[in-house]
C-alpha cells in the first residue's frame, strides 16, 4: 500500500502580523477561527493557492484573500506572506466584511 506524503510548514508571524491579528480578534467576533483555519491551509498548501505575487528587493511576497462567510459571521481575510520549504512567514493580515 502506498504511503501518504505529508509536509506542513511552520507558521511564523512577524510582529506586524501578530499585532494586526490581535486587533482583528477584538474587532471581528469570529476572526480567530477563520485566521487559524487560514494558517492551517497556508502551512499545508501555500504554494498551491491562487495568490498575487510581487518581488521586492529579491524577496517574493504573496498576497492571498480568503472569502468569509456571512452565515458563519466570518470576515474576508487578506494575508501577506513569504515562504520557503520549511516556513510560512506571515508579514501582515487584514480583515473586513464583504459589503456585497
Amino acid at each position: 500500500m502506498p504511503r501518504w506524503e505529508f509536509h506542513a510548514r511552520t507558521i511564523v508571524e512577524e510582529p506586524g502580523a501578530s499585532e494586526s491579528a490581535d486587533r482583528l480578534k477584538r474587532e471581528f467576533p469570529r476572526f480567530d477561527e477563520a485566521y487559524e483555519a487560514l494558517k492551517w491551509i497556508l502551512a499545508r498548501s501555500c504554494d498551491d493557492l491562487h495568490s498575487r505575487k510581487r518581488e521586492i528587493d529579491g524577496v517574493l511576497y504573496y498576497l492571498h484573500r480568503r472569502s468569509g462567510d456571512a452565515i458563519a459571521n466570518t470576515p474576508d481575510i487578506t494575508i501577506l506572506f513569504t515562504f520557503d520549504d520549511d516556513e510560512v512567514n506571515l508579514v501582515d493580515v487584514t480583515a473586513e466584511f464583504d459589503d456585497g
